[in-house]
């Protein structure tokens, strides 16, 4: 299951079913106190496991543009 939508980054597993993991990827241009939060989750799958790692990315904004 995958949802994304304007959010932190979150992932949890099932509490009931071991073979699910709950998994929000975020926001990758979410506006924080910080500056815009850049980063990703990096899923890796080997055919039976799936382990999951966010990877952040330095605060720049200098390419984009604020609509809000």
């Amino acid at each position: 299951w995958l949802h994304g939508h304007i959010h932190y980054p979150w992932r949890y597993p099932s509490p009931t079913a071991s073979n699910v993991v709950y998994l929000n990827p975020g926001a990758p241009l979410l506006k924080r106190k910080t500056g815009i939060s850049f980063g990703r989750w990096i899923l890796d799958w080997d055919g039976v496991d799936v382990t999951a790692e966010w990877k952040s990315a330095p605060n720049s904004a200098r390419e984009l543009v604020d609509f809000g």
